[in-house]
């Protein structure tokens, strides 16, 4: 199973020649890198999630030898996978279940049995190691197609011829004679005599040599051919099991192709019929748009009398706008005038007010002074006012009047 991959062979699962994954289970990521040549990227997939990819290959070959290989470090490794493969992407065949060594390496799995594919389908069924993810970086297909035959068998076929050739040639060669040959000349030889018999053996050895080679071409042909033939015969006896299918499905569809049509032609007469109603209420809906496109029109003309009275309007009240707009400002002006007036004459009357308050109060405490220094009181009492003894009848007079506070000295309670 693990054998080396032919070189000689083409890699029919390659991006370069138009291969692509067309199908991968659903948290699978990198599916591209497979059919790629670049070894650092990869098909990333966790393992529990049903590994399966197919590959749409260039063309359709006879699948002899697929390859497939995983060398990143930190993820499982393959260890037993299905390979099938299908002419047409419907109907599958199993090819065999392969079981992979614990390598990071290109494994090489050889198909027992080929089969003409153009579409491959690999199906993980259990890993090496117990990582989370699985991946996979290399997957390649090779294989002969219709073509590749054909050349091998025109190969073989000169090959056949070449041998055969060679072969005659090995039969008919003769032993030296052990005596000295006689000289002769070709002109003594070749004379009017033998010239019959020489041409005569010629066209004999050149026919039996022909009749050879011609027959082992044929045989090698024809059973060619019977392999072909058998090989055929066995893949229309799959196309045949597949047609009985297709004919089933067939019937079935045209079971319920009719019982669609009945319910179309239903639908189909329903919707004449709201076709009809709703072409009469079209007629009613032109007849209301005629009304309404002439009050629309009449509408439109009053709107653009209406509008341009709005103009004239709008203009007039910015006209207004403007004027009181200056009237205010003029109003507005002489207020503030006739306020800041008003202000500075209530300051110079407050300033006025307490200048003479000023004076009075200097003028009563004269006063006050004066008539203090002047009165004499007994010395019983000691009421006492700056140092000066004070009769306690006149403080209290004074007191009343609000011209001096009343002080008693401490000596006396």
């Amino acid at each position: 199973m693990n054998g080396q991959l032919v070189d000689r062979k083409n890699n029919y699962a390659s991006d370069d020649c138009g291969a692509k994954v067309i199908a991968t289970n659903s948290k699978a990521c990198g599916s591209n890198n497979l059919l790629n040549s670049n070894k650092d990227e990869y098909y990333l997939s966790p393992c529990q999630d049903n590994i399966h990819f197919v590959v749409e290959l260039c063309q359709t070959i006879q699948l002899h030898q697929v390859g497939i290989g995983n060398f990143e470090l930190f993820s499982n490794q393959l260890q037993n996978l299905t390979i099938s493969c299908s002419v047409d992407g419907t109907y599958w065949r199993v090819l065999g279940e392969f079981r992979l060594p614990n390598q990071k390496i290109l494994h090489s799995i050889s198909i027992p049995h080929p089969f003409w594919c153009k579409y491959i389908k690999i199906h993980q069924t259990s890993w090496y190691g117990k990582e989370y993810y699985c991946s996979i970086n290399k997957f390649v297909a090779y294989g002969i197609s219709s073509l590749d035959e054909l050349v091998d068998d025109m190969v073989e076929t000169e090959d056949v011829k070449n041998n055969s050739v060679n072969l005659l040639d090995n039969e008919h060669t003769f032993a030296e004679p052990s005596i000295t040959p006689i000289k002769w000349s070709e002109e003594e030889f070749i004379n009017e005599s033998n010239k019959p018999f020489i041409n005569l053996t010629t066209k004999i050895i050149n026919s039996s040599l022909n009749n050879i080679t011609i027959e082992n071409t044929t045989r090698t042909f024809l059973y060619k051919q019977k392999m072909r033939i058998h090989r055929v015969e066995l893949e229309l006896e799959v196309f045949k099991g597949h047609i009985d299918e297709l004919q089933k499905h067939f019937v079935q569809h045209i079971l319920s192709l009719n019982e669609t049509e009945n319910v179309v032609n239903k639908l189909l007469t329903e919707i004449k019929k709201d076709i009809s109603l709703s072409f009469e209420e079209t007629k009613t809906m032109n007849e209301q748009l005629t009304i309404f496109e002439k009050e629309n029109t009449n509408q439109i003309l009053e709107n653009q009398r209406l509008s341009k009275e709005l103009l004239a309007l709008k203009n007039s009240y910015h006209e207004l706008k403007l004027k009181i707009n200056t009237k205010t400002q003029a109003m507005f002006y002489i207020l503030l005038i006739i306020a800041c007036i008003f202000f500075l004459f209530i300051i110079y009357w407050s300033l006025m007010l307490s200048r003479k308050c000023t004076n009075t109060l200097s003028k009563t405490q004269k006063l006050i002074t004066s008539k203090i220094t002047n009165i004499s009181f007994p010395p019983s009492v000691s009421l006492t006012k700056d140092g000066t003894n004070v009769n306690k009848t006149l403080l209290v007079q004074l007191q009343k009047e609000n011209k001096i506070p009343l002080i008693v000295s401490s000596k006396h309670p």
